[in-house]
């Protein structure tokens, strides 16, 4: 019984102390991308019906996480880099109250879905050759904050294409 009573206490603190403050962005300098790989022609082909706005927002980010790691986005490049987003779906204010709600009505912070979701495929094509990203055929992320998965895939792609082509 003590034991129990020890475990009771116990596990809430230690629950606390590993899952708080999980993520922590961390400031990565990356060595210069070669002159000859610098330049890239950026394209993202998106189906019809998503928010344009959102969608050129996330084209900054990618821009702008390029820039990061040396990469200069030239509109007639050798070397180009296709986005095809095939899921772009940012959850509503309305639709994120309710669902918030309800997990307060019903109790509990363990209701995690969220309707946001950015699902892409991503291909480099290089005069006559085309490379498919393999990791980005099943990558799907869906968090609960638009923002910051924006930024997530944004990030994904920019180390993915920067690993690639050193």
């Amino acid at each position: 019984m003590e034991k129990l009573v020890w475990f009771g206490f116990l596990a809430p603190l230690i629950w606390l102390t590993g899952c708080g403050g999980t993520y922590h962005s961390i400031e990565v300098s990356y060595p210069p991308v070669s002159q000859e790989y610098s330049k890239l022609a950026l394209e993202i082909n998106s189906p019809k019906g998503i928010d344009q706005k959102e969608l050129e927002n996330f084209r900054e980010l990618i821009i702008l996480q390029l820039g990061e790691r040396g990469f200069v986005i030239v509109p007639d490049a050798e070397r180009q880099l296709l986005v095809k987003v095939v899921k772009f779906n940012k959850e509503s204010e309305a639709l994120k109250a309710a669902r918030k709600r309800k997990t307060l009505i019903e109790g509990g912070p363990w209701t995690q879905y969220t309707s946001n979701a950015l699902v892409v495929r991503l291909f480099l094509k290089e005069q006559e050759k085309t490379t498919e990203f393999g990791e980005f055929q099943e990558y799907k992320e869906n968090t609960k904050e638009w923002e910051d998965m924006k930024r997530l895939v944004a990030r994904r792609i920019t180390d993915a294409v920067y690993f690639a082509v050193r």
